[in-house]
Formats: C-alpha cells, structure tokens, sequence
C-alpha cells in the first residue's frame, strides 16, 4: 500500500512539471532568478568600460593629469604618434598568436569530447 502509493505520487510530479514547463512557467521562472545576476555583471562589466570612455575625451595635461572637457585630442594623438600606433598593432599581433597556439595546443582536447559524444548512448 505504501508502495503504491509512493508510486503515483511519483509518476503526478513529473506530469505536473510538464504542464508548469508546457504553460511556460519554467522558463519564467528561471529567466526571473537570472535577471538580478545577470544586471549586476553586466553593470559591473560595462560600467567602468563607460566611465574609461568619459575619461578618453579629456584633456591630458602633464602639470594637471587630466582636465574636464570634451575633445579628440587623445584619439588623434593615439592613430598619429607612431609610438602609440606600434604598441596596438605589437598587442594585436601577440594576441593573435598566443590564441592560435592556445586553440592549436588543445584541439585534442576537442577532439576527445567530440569522439565520446559520438559513442555516448542515451537512454
């Protein structure tokens, strides 16, 4: 009797959660708990990328360090000023070749986990 009863208690939760899924409250319920988390990395992400941008525009002052306005100044001087021009494209370049041998260096470990989700059975 326990047994049973046990039994269809089991078999009505499952039916139950396909109705909930089926009528959508499982996805709004989830995309409810990811909401708060999911604002706060993005503030804390794009924030400091948006107050960097502010500061690009200043004035750059050697006696001040840097002066309240609004100009191009730093951006012409960065594509002109062949100092600034080397240093991007020697960022650029090491960036670019580091992430090849990363991607080169672990292409077994792709190769791995696509051979084992080929011989995986689901039942």
């Amino acid at each position: 009797m326990v047994g049973q009863g046990a039994e269809r208690l089991s078999l009505e939760r499952p039916a139950r959660r396909l109705a909930n899924e089926a009528r959508g409250g499982s996805l709004l319920m989830a995309s409810t708990l990811l909401a708060p988390a999911t604002l706060m990395v993005a503030l804390g992400l794009l924030l400091p990328i948006l107050i960097l941008l502010r500061y690009s525009f200043n004035k750059f002052d050697p006696r001040l360090m840097m002066v309240e306005a609004v100009t191009l100044e730093n951006y012409v001087k960065f594509f002109t000023d062949p100092f600034y021009t080397n240093v991007f494209w020697t960022t650029l370049r090491v960036s670019c070749v580091r992430s090849s041998a990363s991607c080169w260096r672990f292409r077994w470990l792709t190769y791995l986990r696509a051979a084992r989700a080929a011989t995986k059975t689901w039942y």
